[in-house]
């Protein structure tokens, strides 16, 4: 039966949906006459259209634990009693996956932002348990974790849409807010995040923290769905915003606003470098002309903007300081007129 597939963001405008072929034939991409990028282009929506139609491809994922007996023995000694208690094997594993049926695959195979293809994990013959297998050749690479990757657009848009936060034709909006507020800069196709946004959230999550909630949100967005449908008045919902909903015991933004008390915008605004703790006396401050850092002497520095907050190091603060903006520096003696 033909497959379909419902959109996965609630409201979402119909003039935001994909290319479709329309009219009652489809010819094959050689059947067009086209050439060049115009060939490629219809050849990649009529893959992609044959493939959402298409089943799913089967297999399944597999990993392989192979006990590897080393050329030279080594023996294993009790560090107590220097007793040889065994020898030393190593212990090799590999994963991959099988296909078992290919499904769409055979039409048209994805490639993400990273690079990776739909088909991309290593395929793993069949092998049974204590089959025997002859190494031919053994490679030793180093390996070394790295932490998640930074968001990019595409990938904030991924999320706010599984957070059910914004619609489509407002994603485009928050990425230009956060940009132009200075509340990330790109770095590639990065989103780095500034001190700025730091300073900004922890004010939010310290005296605001049900309205920065993702439950809060996603909420809203379901207000003013409401709105626009007519299930719901607009100033019912902004009364009860501001004012508090009585009905369910919830607060609204007056109170919030106007029981904050004195806010200490240097502690919010008052960060360590990466590395440092509170005996180094250096900190790094968000002031209303940029990022700085401070010493316990009162010394200043000013930060480069371009600087994410993760490489502001303890080490890199010290070198700030050392040399901070605008001050002179001895950069040594001309060798004709012995001048500085």
């Amino acid at each position: 039966r033909p497959r379909t597939y419902a959109n996965k963001a609630k409201n979402a405008q119909e003039a935001h949906e994909a290319i479709r072929p329309a009219g009652e034939t489809f010819r094959t991409p050689e059947d067009t006459g086209l050439h060049g990028d115009q060939f490629r282009l219809y050849d990649m929506i009529w893959k992609r259209t044959l493939a959402s139609q298409m089943k799913d491809a089967e297999g399944s994922t597999v990993s392989v634990k192979i006990a590897a007996g080393l050329a030279a023995s080594v023996d294993v000694t009790d560090a107590t009693t220097g007793e040889v208690v065994g020898v030393a094997e190593a212990g090799l594993t590999a994963s991959g996956r099988t296909i078992t049926f290919p499904g769409f695959l055979k039409a048209y195979v994805e490639i993400s932002d990273a690079g990776d293809a739909d088909d991309a994990q290593a395929r793993l013959p069949e092998l049974a348990v204590g089959q025997p297998l002859t190494a031919e050749e053994v490679t030793a690479s180093a390996h070394e974790t790295r932490p998640p990757a930074r968001f990019t657009e595409p990938s904030l848009v991924a999320k706010l849409e599984e957070l059910d936060i914004g619609r489509p034709s407002t994603y485009a909006s928050i990425i230009r807010t956060i940009t132009a507020r200075d509340y990330v800069f790109k770095k590639g196709s990065a989103l780095v995040p500034t001190w700025l946004a730091f300073a900004v959230t922890g004010l939010l999550e310290q005296h605001f923290p049900r309205l920065v909630d993702y439950a809060f949100t996603a909420e809203m967005e379901d207000d003013l769905d409401g709105i626009a449908r007519g299930d719901a008045k607009r100033l019912v919902v902004l009364n009860d915003f501001y004012y508090g909903d009585p009905a369910t015991g919830r607060d609204g933004l007056e109170s919030l606003v106007n029981g904050l008390g004195d806010i200490d915008a240097r502690a919010l605004s008052t960060f360590r470098p990466v590395g440092a703790t509170d005996d180094d006396g250096i900190a790094v401050r968000v002031g209303r002309y940029g990022t700085y850092v401070e010493d316990a002497d009162g010394r200043r520095a000013n930060v480069d903007d371009a600087t994410p907050p993760d490489e502001l190091t303890l080490e890199l603060a010290r070198k700030l300081l050392e040399n901070p903006a605008g001050e002179e520096r001895d950069l040594g003696v001309h060798p004709d007129s012995g001048l500085r």
